[in-house]
């Protein structure tokens, strides 16, 4: 039986008129020989900061063998929209299980740290699109 999976994120809802922003979710989809399953990926409930509306959860993910790093760009854990990053492991028992939580170590408002991500095993990349500690948004990248 092959297996595969499919991801598809539903990041944070945005209402026009009432100014709404609803923490969104990830959802990785394990597909066995077309039948599909939906597995959600909850926005954390701690610490404090984290599952605020606009955080923009789920906007960029990666995915590699069992893990997958879900951002959210507009965490404001430390400063406003500094942002933040979350590790999640395939966990045999309970499923999908958040192992690691990655925030700006250098926060200041707007930075958007995890405006892009990706990894490879055990090494996590993650952008800064706003950093401005080089001058006005000229960004930086981290290295885990």
């Amino acid at each position: 039986m092959r297996k595969s999976s499919v991801l598809r994120v539903q990041p944070a809802a945005h209402h026009q008129n009432g100014g709404l922003h609803l923490p969104g979710e990830g959802q990785l989809l394990p597909a066995v020989d077309a039948v599909v399953r939906e597995v959600a990926l909850r926005y954390p409930a701690a610490p404090e900061d984290d599952g605020g509306f606009g955080d923009l959860f789920g906007t960029r993910v990666a995915i590699h063998g069992n893990k997958i790093l879900v951002s959210s760009l507009k965490n404001d854990g430390g400063a406003t929209d500094a942002g933040a990053a979350y590790v999640f492991e395939k966990d045999s028992i309970s499923g999908w299980i958040q192992t690691a939580r990655l925030g700006n170590p250098d926060p200041t408002s707007f930075d958007l740290f995890a405006s892009d991500v990706d990894m490879y095993n055990d090494t996590i990349l993650i952008g800064v699109r706003h950093d401005d500690d080089k001058g006005s948004s000229s960004g930086s990248a981290y290295l885990y």
